[in-house]
């Protein structure tokens, strides 16, 4: 837990993450319709200070809660605070079935809506899946602390002779 929290203090100091009055001041417009809280490693954002926000300009919350499953914030779980939330599945987030993910809403219509649009959606191939497993597996193994220099190493020397290794890579 205290990782979290001085990631996060972190962050803030770096002014990478907007306090609600700056995120308010700076970004909230006539044209503004939602609001996307991203909850990074396993930190929930000021939710409240947010939903009072777009309360106040009738705005959405949608939480994006991919690095944030099972988080609590003021004693109410991720993704429980906004209009949707939403969480990835991809093979790089904390939580994997190698892609899609999932959508939550207790708005009754919003739910109908999201089943109808997605009930079309086909099954990937297995030599899909495969391929985007191989291609998460690499950039998940390359961006290891103890191998990325290794491998930016083995990258800019592949650059030196013109030669996009990344982009080779991910032809497949």
């Amino acid at each position: 837990m205290v990782t979290f929290i001085l990631f996060n203090i972190f962050y803030c100091r770096q002014g990478w993450i907007p306090s609600p009055d700056e995120f308010e001041k700076e970004n909230i417009t006539e044209k503004t319709k939602v609001i996307i809280a991203t909850h990074l490693c396993g930190f929930v954002y000021e939710l409240d200070k947010i939903i009072d926000i777009a309360r106040r300009y009738n705005i959405k919350v949608i939480e994006d809660c991919a690095q944030a499953l099972g988080a609590k914030y003021k004693n109410k779980k991720a993704g429980s605070w906004g209009d949707a939330a939403y969480f990835t599945f991809g093979i790089t987030k904390n939580f994997t079935t190698l892609d899609g993910g999932m959508v939550t809403t207790d708005n009754d219509e919003l739910a109908r809506i999201l089943r109808d649009k997605t009930r079309g959606i086909l099954p990937i191939s297995k030599k899909v899946l495969f391929i985007r497993l191989l291609k998460g597996y690499i950039m998940k193994f390359a961006t290891l602390p103890y191998l990325f220099p290794v491998v930016y190493y083995i990258m800019k020397t592949f650059a030196f002779f013109n030669i996009d290794i990344v982009d080779c890579i991910f032809q497949l």
